[in-house]
């Protein structure tokens, strides 16, 4: 039968029902360790990122609507439109293409 909570930390007992829940716990917060994810509007800290997204989402909306829009991405390019042409200037590619 499948245990709810079969994976345990070997440091302070605390068990879990994923393997990666476990590692995360280990890693990131088991022992006392401080807190990574700094909130950039606030002293705020937090051991988990998805923690801090709900802090920032909570108590900074308005600062979060107000910040600026994130550099705009490269437009892509058509390869076809950068080919060196045989065309002289004089010519259009419809006259080229009648050749």
């Amino acid at each position: 039968m499948y245990e709810e909570n079969q994976y345990s930390c070997q440091h302070c007992g605390k068990r879990y029902r994923w393997k990666s829940t476990l590692k995360r716990h280990e890693v990131f917060e088991c022992g006392g360790k401080e807190p990574v994810h700094q909130c950039p509007h606030c002293d705020y800290r937090a051991k988990q990122s998805g923690n801090l997204r709900v802090h920032i989402r909570k108590y900074h909306t308005s600062i979060e609507l107000q910040s600026p829009s994130p550099a705009p991405r490269k437009p892509i390019v058509n390869p076809i439109q950068h080919q060196p042409s045989n065309l002289s200037t004089n010519q259009t590619p419809v006259a080229a293409a009648e050749r």
